[in-house]
């Protein structure tokens, strides 16, 4: 497991990231992702329950998602929705599909 307490020093967001999708990807033939969509940018993803500002945008999580091989499992919390809102229905499903990509 890859665990936050294994990367030391300042770094960025993008940074940090960047460092640890490198170790999972050497360490890791199978990947389960956990999506809390809280993580998102509230100005892109309100219907949360704990909004982060500055959160992750949604295209930059489907990236690195993507970036990702053999994804056996998946699952996308913290979704609480007060209205329907296409575009963030559109966010989960693009979310989803990276998570899918490349399985039968």
């Amino acid at each position: 497991m890859l665990q936050s307490t294994n990367i030391s020093g300042k770094r960025g967001c993008a940074d940090t990231v960047s460092l640890i999708w490198k170790r999972l990807l050497q360490r890791s033939s199978a990947v389960y992702v956990h999506v809390d969509l809280d993580v998102l940018d509230p100005t892109e993803f309100a219907s949360v329950g704990y909004p982060e500002p500055d959160g992750v945008r949604s295209q930059q999580l489907v990236d690195l998602i993507s970036g990702l091989g053999n994804v056996v499992g998946a699952a996308i919390t913290e979704y609480a929705p007060v209205a329907d809102d296409p575009s963030e229905l559109a966010v989960i499903r693009r979310l989803a599909a990276a998570m899918t990509r490349g399985q039968a």
